[in-house]
């Protein structure tokens, strides 16, 4: 298991980084799942997912992979995505592993 936290103070750039990490891996792996989670699906998205997809639209040679309302997701491999993901009970998270799974828990205080 592999294990990174990051903390700091507001407009430390801890958003900006996580984001472009997240598109780095999204384009290196041709095979991976991205999941976020976050305290709620919407904060994921407002918050999390807009960033990575603002970094994302301003990349000049971003590999394959179309930017949704609440993910990203390569129409040529299926296992190639990046979701939003945020179970409160039983096997939300079921199926999405892999070798090259990466979660990213945005206020991960607030996630049980």
């Amino acid at each position: 298991m592999r294990e990174m936290a990051i903390k700091g103070c507001t407009s430390a750039g801890k958003g900006h980084g996580t984001s472009l990490f997240i598109n780095l891996w999204y384009d290196i792996w041709q095979e991976d799942r991205i999941v976020l989670i976050s305290e709620t699906s919407t904060h994921a998205k407002d918050v999390m997912f807009a960033e990575v997809a603002t970094w994302r639209r301003m990349m000049k040679h971003p590999c394959k992979g179309e930017i949704l309302r609440e993910g990203i997701k390569d129409p040529g491999v299926e296992k190639h995505n990046l979701v939003i993901a945020n179970p409160q009970t039983g096997e939300g998270l079921s199926g999405r592993h892999g070798g090259h799974t990466l979660f990213v828990f945005d206020e991960a205080s607030a996630t049980p």
